[in-house]
């Protein structure tokens, strides 16, 4: 695996000189599942790409049938599910970006809602990653291998070279 060197909030370079948009990651994760509303990429010096995902919760209450889903996935209702469910989808992506040799080492699906209120989006519902990256931190944090407890429900996924490994991590004070 190329280190990674962050050049920008949105653009970091693998030790290679490649150029990669954090934002082209997002899409992807977002592509994948239609039960993602928000997928944030965060990198680090070393080398650990992890991914916020954020879920459509409407489609929980109200799931959408008639969409074609890809093989292996179902109309999760819950976080647990939709864990499951992004695991695969996580795979999939990882898979597509091994030709770059960048991949994505962990995700946290945070049942929460992304909202202008709190400035996680702007006036034009788009993603302010600054603030979702600062109020999500110790999400972040323990996808670095921290144990920071957090407000939300969070369903962990943590992706490696040899296995994978998902656990429920609802870390509440």
């Amino acid at each position: 695996m190329a280190e990674i060197i962050q050049t920008s909030s949105n653009i970091f370079k693998l030790s290679s000189g490649e150029p990669v948009n954090s934002e082209d990651l997002e899409k992807q994760i977002e592509g994948t599942c239609h039960y993602v509303k928000y997928a944030v990429i965060k990198t680090d010096e070393e080398e650990h790409t992890v991914a916020l995902i954020f879920p459509n919760k409407k489609l929980f209450s109200q799931p959408d049938y008639e969409k074609s889903l890809e093989e292996g996935c179902f109309c999760p209702r819950s976080l647990d599910e939709l864990g499951r469910c992004m695991t695969g989808c996580l795979k999939m992506v990882n898979s597509d970006l091994e030709k770059r040799s960048v991949k994505i080492n962990s995700a946290s699906i945070v049942d929460a809602e992304l909202s202008t209120t709190d400035k996680t989006l702007d006036t034009s519902m788009n993603v302010n990653k600054e603030n979702v990256i600062e109020k999500y931190r110790a999400e972040l944090l323990n996808m670095y291998g921290k144990n920071i407890p957090v407000n939300e429900e969070v369903y962990l996924i943590q992706l490696n070279a040899t296995s994978e490994k998902v656990k429920n991590k609802n870390l509440r004070p």
